[in-house]
């Protein structure tokens, strides 16, 4: 984003062994630097933090989609902010219907004040069909806006493994979905009101 480069590391060490990190650069005159290391405050071993990262202007969402605060592998997904050259953890955000194995934070993408986080292995359209979930910020906290899942939303379709988006534009992918055997689609969402 501009000058400014987001490095996930998810098996890296952060806060506790093993827990994931995430790595901050900034361009200067052509040069990258080590701006700082990014850490769940609350990290734990196999979390997996830093599996994906998105950054939009001084916000930054990195997903975690071992974290076990609702379950195993549930997954979570926290907001920083840089503010004077210093980035802040602020909100973890989860599903409002989180579950065991759902794994979301395994993608994620943010623009302006909106972020699409994907939990590929969440199953309420079948095992693995996957979910997507997009999150709106206001009055200073991340409020889940809609849940998204294929068309078809089938069994092992794991929608949601990746995310795009650019303002009201989402893309979730789904890679065992389509045609044929794990042939693949790419959903395109529009928001309008």
């Amino acid at each position: 984003a501009g000058d400014t480069l987001l490095v996930g590391a998810s098996g890296g060490d952060g806060a506790v062994a093993g827990s994931g990190s995430a790595y901050v650069f900034v361009r200067s005159a052509g040069v990258w630097t080590e701006e700082q290391e990014l850490e769940a405050g609350d990290g734990a071993w196999g979390d997996a933090f830093g599996r994906s990262v998105a950054l939009s202007g001084e916000a930054a969402i990195v997903g975690s989609p071992e974290d076990d605060d609702v379950g195993e592998a549930s997954g979570a997904a926290y907001h920083f902010s840089r503010s004077a050259g210093v980035w802040s953890e602020g909100a973890k955000i989860h599903a409002a219907d989180a579950a065991a194995e759902d794994r979301f934070g395994h993608s994620v993408s943010l623009s302006a004040e909106t972020a699409l986080v994907g939990a590929p292995s969440e199953d309420e359209g079948g095992l693995w069909a996957g979910a997507a979930y997009a999150f709106v910020w206001t009055g200073g906290a991340w409020s889940e806006e809609q849940k998204l899942t294929g068309a078809a939303n089938a069994v092992f379709d794991h929608f949601g493994w990746s995310a795009a988006m650019t303002e009201d534009t989402l893309l979730v992918s789904a890679p065992h979905d389509g045609g044929g055997y794990t042939s693949g689609s790419v959903y395109v969402f529009v928001r309008s009101g």
